[in-house]
């Protein structure tokens, strides 16, 4: 059985990593705020809005239902833009693997979250609302990648 992934975000950095962990043989399924970028991701294996001349397996598969992409998977990565990336949070805090701390969950978003105190560290803020089991144990994967790059191998 394969390794499931749900990566929330279908932006260049989410599409890009959802690529590459199909290739790799993991069942991935990626969430798109857009309908659109879904259905194109899901009938044409392309994502020309944010990742343009990049072919994607067919074996990915979207949805614009944030809470069942993230259901049942062992592993979360979320590629959300940081202005976006609270409220989206807020929307899987239902889902049982969630709730009960059994998916491990990866960062990809840059930057920080606004808040009306001012800017927070993304880590930091989301480990404020995730269950607690989750309190330090949040991975941040950064590197000197483009998502265009990455996509292409």
């Amino acid at each position: 059985m394969s390794t499931s992934i749900g990566i929330l975000g279908a932006g260049g950095w989410g599409t890009a990593l959802a690529k590459v962990l199909a290739e790799k043989g993991c069942a991935v399924e990626i969430w798109s705020y857009e309908e659109s970028v879904a259905n194109e991701i899901n009938s044409l294996h392309s994502n020309s809005r944010y990742l343009p001349d990049v072919s994607l397996p067919e074996s990915i598969h979207a949805s614009s239902d944030i809470q069942a992409v993230a259901t049942g998977k062992e592993y979360i990565v979320v590629a959300i833009p940081s202005l976006f990336l609270l409220p989206s949070i807020k929307k899987i805090l239902t889902v049982p693997n969630i709730m009960e701390g059994q998916s491990l969950i990866g960062v990809v978003t840059k930057g920080f979250i606004p808040t009306p105190l001012g800017p927070r560290l993304i880590l930091s803020t989301l480990e404020d609302y995730l269950p607690g089991f989750y309190k330090g144990n949040l991975v941040y994967i950064s590197g000197p990648s483009h998502a265009e790059e990455v996509a292409r191998g």
